[in-house]
């Protein structure tokens, strides 16, 4: 094998692993700052870190006992669309508090796999729509916590 000067292309399955290990290390340092939380409060974001967490594990083990077809292919064949999804997350920070969640989440859930090359219209309205339903009803219905007041929300439900 000859050594060259280029290091060698990032695969799918190393970007894979390295965000799952991300996801694990994040989740853990959430979690432990969650502990300060009164009691009360705790229950619901140490659960969703613990899955996380557990999900990420078994992602990742699953991933090394059996790697998906293309995992060795190069991680960033289009770039140029991964630049794109990159500024839509940065802009979808940005925006979020002043627009408010539902019209930023239902924008990203549409326009992200538009960007992707993803044209299936039917597929990626019905998602952002009953995505937004379930977290509507979890957290307003279920929860009853008070949704952040939405920019477009007032006209669509009418209040």
């Amino acid at each position: 094998m000859a050594v060259t000067g280029e290091p060698a292309p990032v695969t799918r399955a190393t970007a894979e692993r390295v965000f799952l290990i991300v996801l694990m290390a994040g989740s853990s340092a959430l979690f432990y700052e969650a502990l300060n939380y009164p009691r009360a409060s705790f229950a619901f974001p140490g659960a969703i870190l613990v899955l996380l967490f557990g999900c990420s594990v078994a992602a990742l083990l699953r991933g090394r006992r059996r790697p998906a077809a293309g995992a060795e292919a190069a991680f960033f064949d289009h770039p140029s669309r991964f630049a794109l999804a990159l500024l839509l997350l940065v802009a979808y920070t940005a925006v979020l508090e002043t627009v408010g969640y539902f019209t930023t989440g239902f924008a990203m859930i549409v326009l992200l796999p538009v960007m992707l090359g993803y044209r299936e219209w039917r597929v990626i309205l019905s998602t952002a729509a009953i995505y937004l339903l379930f977290v509507w009803l979890v957290f307003h219905v279920i929860f009853q916590r008070e949704m952040a007041r939405d920019f477009f929300l007032p006209w669509i439900l009418g209040y």
